[in-house]
């Protein structure tokens, strides 16, 4: 039986260690921004307004319960939710979302229209969170 020979052993080791390391990579803000609004509105969509309800400020959880969601930001009418794109600027980020929405048409049909909106992320002790601004 030959075994390998230790530079193969080293370099298939060095190999996986480095592989393990580039998961390890830290997200940039547009990426948890992306991430996190995605998320929200996933929650939202399917009325799951606990979950969503984790990613707003702070400031906005303490003064509103889940089940508040509903009232002050009325229900979804999307039914499906991607984010565009994010621009971050060190402490607040701007995610264009685009909704997708049923409208109706002709006989009986619906048409799925695209629409477009702006919101503001903002960094607080290190955490994103959606600013739910009118408030």
């Amino acid at each position: 039986m030959t075994l390998p020979r230790p530079s193969l052993l080293a370099a298939g080791c060095a190999i996986a260690l480095l592989a393990g390391c580039a998961s390890l990579t830290p997200k940039t803000p547009e990426q948890v921004v992306a991430e996190r609004s995605q998320a929200r509105w996933s929650a939202l969509i399917k009325r799951d307004f606990a979950a969503g309800h984790v990613y707003y400020q702070p400031a906005f959880r303490a003064a509103f319960k889940p089940d508040d969601v509903l009232a002050v930001d009325g229900p979804p009418r999307a039914h499906a939710v991607r984010v565009h794109h994010v621009e971050c600027q060190p402490e607040r980020c701007t995610a264009r979302v685009v909704f997708t929405i049923k409208v109706p048409g002709s006989r009986r049909q619906a048409w799925d229209v695209d629409t477009v909106r702006d919101e503001t992320w903002v960094r607080q002790d290190g955490q994103w969170w959606y600013e739910r601004s009118g408030l």
